[in-house]
Formats: C-alpha cells, sequence, structure tokens
C-alpha cells in the first residue's frame, strides 16, 4: 500500500520551492510526521525528501541540518532508491566535495548501505574512489563497515583501484588501502583489458604512486609488461604514446622506438608516430617507458598499452548515477 502523509506532501512542495524554501517550516513538518521522510515526491515518484535535499543546490549547513533531521526522524528513508537506483549515500558520495558529515551520518543509520551498488553498478567505495581529493576518513569507514568492496567491480568490470588509478594524481594512503585490502585486484582486467597499472600510466603525472602500483604488480606478476589490453597494447605502448606527445625528438623515445623496431613491430612505432603529435608529455609516462624499456632488456617482455579513456565510463556511469 503506497504511504500517505499530509506532512510529507507539504514538505517536498516546500522543497521544491527551492530558493524560498523555509528550513523551519521543513522541519516542523519532520518532526509532526515520521513518515513525511519517507514520502516519494509526486513529479518521480521515486524521490524521498532526502534524494531532493542532496540533489538540490543548498547551503552546506541547509543540507546537514536537513538530512540530520530526516534521519533522527525516520532512518528508514536511507533505503529508499531513486527513479536511477541510487540510495541517499551515493547521491551524497557524488557531489563534488562530499559532505563528510552527511555521509557517516547516512553510514550510521543504515551500515549495510555501505555494500549497495548503484543502478550504474558503482558501490559506494568506487563513487568514493572517483575522485581527485578522496575523503579518506569515508573511505576508511566504508571500509570498515564492508571489508570486500575493494573486490567489487561494476558492470565494465573496474574494480576501487581501477578507479583510484585513473586520476591525474593518484592518493597513495588510498592506494596503499585498496591493494592491502585486495591485492589481486593489481591482476584484474576490465571490459578493455586494463589493469590498474594500465590506468595509472595512462594518466597519471604523479610518480611515487606510478612506482607503487608497478612495484606492486611486478611482484604478483614479474610478466606484467607483457600483458596486453583489448587493443593488442601493452605498457610499452600506452608509455610510448603518453611520453612522445612533446618528445619525439628525444633520445629516450628514439630507444624505445628502436626497441619496438627489435620487436619487428614497425606498424605500431609507425602508428605511435601519428598519435604522439599532440598534447604534452608527462614525466610519470616517462618514467614508465624507462621502466617497460629496462625491463624488455633484462629479459621481460616489451610491451605497451593502450588505455581507453575509461573516463568516458565514469561520466557515462556518473550520468547513470
Amino acid at each position: 500500500m503506497a504511504l500517505k502523509s499530509t506532512h510529507g506532501r507539504a514538505l517536498h512542495h516546500e522543497l521544491e520551492s527551492r530558493y524560498s524554501c523555509d528550513l523551519a517550516e521543513c522541519l516542523r513538518l519532520i518532526k509532526l510526521d515520521p513518515n513525511a521522510a519517507c514520502l516519494r515526491n509526486n513529479v518521480t515518484k521515486k524521490e524521498v525528501a532526502a534524494h531532493v535535499v542532496l540533489k538540490g543546490v543548498w547551503s552546506c549547513s541547509f543540507e546537514i541540518t536537513m538530512v540530520l533531521a530526516l534521519l533522527e526522524s525516520n532512518p528508514k528513508c536511507c533505503h529508499f532508491k531513486d527513479a536511477d537506483g541510487n540510495l541517499p549515500l551515493h547521491v551524497a558520495l557524488k557531489a563534488d566535495e562530499p559532505i563528510e558529515k552527511i555521509v557517516l551520518a547516512l553510514l550510521d543509520s543504515a551500515p549495510g548501505t555501505a555494500s549497495e551498488a548503484s543502478g550504474a553498478t558503482l558501490t559506494p567505495l568506487h563513487l568514493a574512489c572517483m575522485r581527485d581529493n578522496p575523503n579518506m576518513t569515508i573511505i576508511h569507514r566504508l571500509s570498515e563497515l564492508s571489508p570486500g568492496l575493494a573486490s567489487c567491480a561494476n558492470r565494465t568490470l573496474s574494480t576501487p583501484l581501477h578507479f583510484a588509478c585513473h586520476r591525474r594524481k593518484p592518493n597513495l594512503t588510498l592506494l596503499r588501502l585498496l591493494i592491502k585490502a585486495h591485492p589481486e585486484a593489481l591482476l584484474q582486467k576490465n571490459h578493455y583489458g586494463l589493469r590498474p597499472l594500465h590506468c595509472v600510466c595512462s594518466l597519471s603525472d604523479h610518480l611515487p604512486a606510478l612506482a607503487l602500483v608497478y612495484t606492486q604488480t611486478l611482484a604478483l606478476d614479474a610478466d606484467a609488461i607483457m600483458v596486453v589490453d583489448h587493443y593488442g597494447k601493452t605498457l610499452l605502448h600506452l608509455a610510448v604514446e603518453a611520453v612522445a606527445k612533446d618528445h619525439s625528438g628525444s633520445v629516450e623515445y628514439e630507444q624505445i622506438l628502436a626497441q619496438l623496431r627489435r620487436q619487428g613491430d614497425d606498424e605500431t612505432v609507425r602508428a605511435v608516430k601519428d598519435s604522439l603529435k599532440r598534447g604534452e608529455g608527462d614525466d610519470a609516462a616517462t618514467a614508465m617507458a624507462k621502466l617497460s624499456l629496462q625491463a624488455t632488456k633484462e629479459g621481460g617482455g616489451g610491451g605497451a598499452v593502450s588505455v581507453e579513456d575509461e573516463d568516458e565510463d565514469e561520466d557515462e556511469d556518473e550520468d547513470e548515477d
């Protein structure tokens, strides 16, 4: 039977007024009727008040006050999903800057939601890792509530470690936590044939992060340099593509191309040269290329990789999320 709440309808009506919304009136309605927190709005028939508050453009203090009041009135509101399959927790974590107090309050009210995936198959840990400045307090709390989250993959088979590595400057503390929780994720390929090392190599300009993921991966798989993605590219190909954007005349670049030629990969060399005439090279990619070249000289494989920019998937997931 559909939930009925006169005060809940009035609450949604008040929230719809946006800029003229009266916080005192909202709090009064919430206090009068616990069911108000769980009533879905009249437009989408899916969102409860917590969704509306977390998706809107409000002040930080307004959001905190409203969410805490809703949770105190009826914690069950944490378990409602919107039309996209998102819990209030998912919506809170998708904010440009998640409000720590709100996220922790949602987790305290419904600890089980820590392991629930969104409609886009992203767990709360995936969402927490998909940012350049991850909130480690939130991430530690998620890991405590659901220790197995680090091993969960989304619909593109990407783990939280894939997303943590696919950043311009990966967070070292986060990488260590994820690797310790589930080291096997280092060897897991996503839908595009990419391991976390491929992701960090393709985007990162943060050498410590690259070194960490590189050494940890090689500790588990000595032939990691030779692993190819679904396009037949290995780490060396990926490194060359990143390095040579502005270094086509450098000694290191020519050495790497010479190594590829020795592997009889002239077609790749030509393709790499053509693709590396744009953008800027980066130090991490240079280091990766040197490491890859050294490994091939020492008897490992050669190789390179091509990373299909998974940011497109993140954007697609976030659009769906």
